[in-house]
């Protein structure tokens, strides 16, 4: 058993390396580069913008440096130091930074690395208050309201089959689950921002307290639970029809002992099946709700280092949320080895 999870955290290795090749060649296939953005800014003179470009090596060739490896080799240096030469592209620079923990110089905040800015916390505030903690709480408590609302509704929506508790569940799910998010967020910064004065709408402390969190919580959470909510209902009726259950009942026990141990704990496999992900993607997915709500994490720094081609910081949080959704997964084959031990001896 320990071999299976050895070997699931070796396979997030090459995949985080495909990750970072796909992602790579995408970024740099896309017009445009991080210096000419603003075509009215300083950076736009040809001469400055060479200089940029060697200071930060992208005046080097993507992959492989063949120049520098027959430079190498016509001055004798050797095989190795021709090697070297021929490694010595933008790519493989990066990957040599990623190896020593880091990501590189941002092209946007000149002078800092990458993962500081992802630290960085406000003046005067605790460490942890920064971008990358911010981002993740967001999405933790995106995750727990989908996993509060979207569950129980599907499990009632099942237990009362064909009611209108049932009806208005699906319904519910249904509008929810076709309405983006970004759009519901601007819907409920209309009405309780500007109508009914709830909230705030600019010059949020989020670390102030915990209301500021509610709502753009609710609003990342909500597509998640409407399809929660749907699969749930699915899944429970699915185990309700099976023999063990009618078996269970034929028995005499009491029902709330046959939903709760024997319907609801074999309707969870496919739901943790979704949540893993879900998990990962809720975090990923909040760049437009961050901008929305004028959250400062990663998720709104992600949107602008698009926009402003910053390479190293596209690449830096790239790898961040793939490291998320692969330890999500590996957390869900954990989790099933738990809900059904056949699954554990299967896997042996």
């Amino acid at each position: 058993m320990g071999q299976y999870y050895i070997r699931r955290v070796l396979y997030i290795v090459p995949t985080l390396f495909m990750v970072i090749l796909v992602t790579f060649i995408i970024m740099h296939a896309a017009p445009g580069g991080p210096w000419d953005v603003d075509p009215g800014s300083r950076t736009s003179d040809p001469s400055v913008t060479r200089r940029l470009n060697t200071a930060f090596g992208l005046d080097k060739p993507l992959f492989f440096n063949t120049e520098a490896a027959q430079q190498a080799m016509d001055e004798g240096k050797g095989p190795v130091v021709a090697i070297q030469g021929l490694f010595d592209g933008q790519f493989w620079v990066f990957m040599g930074n990623l190896m020593r923990g880091k990501f590189g110089p941002s092209y946007r905040f000149l002078g800092r690395e990458v993962e500081d800015i992802f630290f960085e916390a406000p003046p005067d505030s605790p460490f942890w208050q920064n971008r990358f903690f911010t981002t993740v709480i967001l999405g933790v408590l995106a995750t727990t309201f989908a996993v509060l609302i979207g569950f129980p509704l599907g499990v009632i929506a099942a237990l009362k089959q064909n009611t209108w508790w049932d009806t208005v569940s699906l319904f519910f799910a249904t509008i929810f689950y076709g309405v983006p998010n970004f759009v519901l967020a601007i819907f409920l910064i209309i009405i309780f921002g500007s109508w009914l004065g709830w909230i705030k709408i600019i010059e949020i402390n989020y670390w102030q307290s915990f209301t500021p969190w509610i709502l753009p919580a609710f609003v990342l959470a909500v597509p998640t639970a409407a399809f929660l909510a749907r699969l749930t209902r699915s899944s429970v009726l699915e185990v309700m029809r099976m023999d063990y259950v009618r078996t269970a009942r034929a028995k005499g026990l009491a029902e709330r002992v046959v939903v709760f141990k024997h319907i609801i704990k074999n309707s969870l496999i496919p739901i943790v099946t979704f949540l893993g992900p879900a998990l990962a993607t809720l975090i990923v997915g909040s760049f437009i709700i961050e901008t929305q709500f004028t959250i400062t994490g990663i998720g709104r720094l992600f949107v602008e280092s698009i926009s402003r081609r910053d390479y190293s910081m596209i690449l830096g949080l790239t790898i961040i949320y793939a490291v998320f959704i692969a330890v999500a997964n590996l957390l869900v084959d954990v989790i099933y080895g738990f809900l059904d031990p056949r699954i554990r001896l299967s896997q042996q």
